[in-house]
């Protein structure tokens, strides 16, 4: 039951502090109060699960704030107080916590984190860390895990942008339209890490978490209201639908990986497809090609294949080739490599990923890639010794199964 409270709070994590800070203006205190109220949820929950989960934190953390309020308010001067009287007020008179008003002001409050944790003071990392802690909901070691860094380095790193917030007056809003194109490619980044955290769970015994797919699709649905005739952030919507219309392929009943080769294709979603090819098309006749669009164009070829042999792997590899001209990231190397064996030089593809081992020696994808490639090969050895790499760097249960699975056909196949 304890593994189930922690699950319902991360899933509900981003939406309450979205909806907690809009209130409070402290950063610090928001993100301190919650934690507080989250402490006393893994405790009370498992017994006694309140029907509005959300609605608990905010309350809980909100008496909290109120708490630190007037105990710090009695050495303060009293035109100090006047002030944060007002901001006790504020909290005070935010009574509304049903299920519908959080729905409607939480699409706005997601924004404004999101638009806050990217604003240009606040450097790459910076927006990467505040973005895997406070929109996607990971803990202080998750966040530190994904950034190759010790935990107490996040803990003052994390502590130093919560400051810079406070102190330089970052507003948490959605800045004037005027602002937006600056801060937009950190945004849509900021979406496409969310998605991809949600179709292949990082941490935790679940594949998919599909509450972060849905948040992702409806951020980047959101966001073209906010700005027009934007090519990329088309083509992330494009990429994002045709990727999550293969979403219940990826596991069998067990909740087991699949594969997407050897994914039952009657699953996919082909509406979700053919609204991701019209709006590729509608990106594409802008006539600004981006990574996005050339993403979604590579999707897209996968989900038009009737099966996996009819992939056409040519055309993935020359896409992968344009995208390394915005891209030219290790990464992208990666996928160009694997499309590379997949369409003409099996063992070539395989010495290209090999060669990118050192640039990513913690990247589970290359060694599930090199296992795969090097399995074709014959290369048995080589395949279960990437596996067990692969599966020794994975924090995803449902990925640690099916490596281990893997090296279990290996082993029965050399003993053939």
């Amino acid at each position: 039951m304890s593994a189930d409270v922690a699950r319902k709070i991360t899933a509900i994590y981003p939406q309450t502090f979205s909806r907690l800070k809009a209130a409070i203006a402290d950063w610090a205190l928001a993100e301190d109060c919650l934690q507080d109220a989250v402490e006393k949820a893994l405790l009370q929950w498992p017994s006694n699960m309140p029907d509005n989960p959300s609605a608990w934190l905010i309350t809980v953390a909100k008496n909290r704030a109120i708490d630190v309020f007037r105990r710090e308010s009695k050495s303060t001067s009293l035109d100090q107080q006047d002030g944060e009287g007002e901001q006790l007020a504020a909290l005070i008179s935010e009574e509304d916590l049903s299920e519908q008003a959080l729905r409607q002001t939480y699409r706005d409050d997601v924004l404004r984190l999101i638009f806050t944790v990217c604003h240009p003071a606040l450097n790459e990392e910076t927006r990467l860390a505040l973005t895997l802690k406070q929109v996607m909901g990971f803990n202080l070691e998750a966040v530190a895990n994904a950034l190759l860094v010790t935990p107490k380095t996040m803990e003052q790193r994390l502590t130093r942008a919560k400051k810079k917030i406070q102190g330089a007056g970052i507003p948490f809003e959605i800045p004037p339209a005027k602002q937006i194109p600056d801060r937009m490619k950190s945004v849509m980044t900021v979406v496409y890490l969310i998605f991809n955290e949600g179709y292949s769970a990082t941490q935790g015994d679940a594949l998919v978490r599909q509450d972060l797919c849905n948040e992702a699709i409806r951020l980047a649905r959101l966001l073209q209201t906010l700005v027009k005739a934007n090519a990329e952030l088309i083509g992330l919507l494009a990429l994002l639908l045709n990727i999550d219309a293969r979403r219940h392929a990826r596991q069998d009943e067990d909740g087991q990986l699949i594969l997407l080769e050897q994914q039952d294709r009657s699953l996919w979603h082909t509406s979700q497809i053919a609204e991701a090819q019209v709006l590729l098309q509608k990106a594409m006749q802008f006539e600004q090609p981006g990574p996005y669009q050339i993403q979604a164009a590579i999707a897209s070829l996968h989900n038009q294949a009737a099966s996996a042999k009819q992939t056409d792997w040519h055309q993935i590899r020359l896409l992968y080739q344009s995208l390394m001209r915005f891209q030219r990231t290790p990464i992208v190397e990666l996928n160009f490599a694997v499309a590379l064996a997949k369409s003409s030089d099996l063992r070539m593809g395989y010495q290209t990923v090999c060669a990118l081992e050192e640039q990513l020696p913690n990247y589970v994808p290359m060694f599930a890639a090199k296992a795969g490639l090097a399995f074709e090969l014959g290369l048995y050895d080589v395949a279960a010794s990437a596996y067990e790499q692969a599966k020794a760097l994975s924090q995803s249960e449902p990925e640690r199964q099916f490596f281990s699975a893997q090296m279990e056909r290996i082993r029965e196949l050399v003993a053939q």
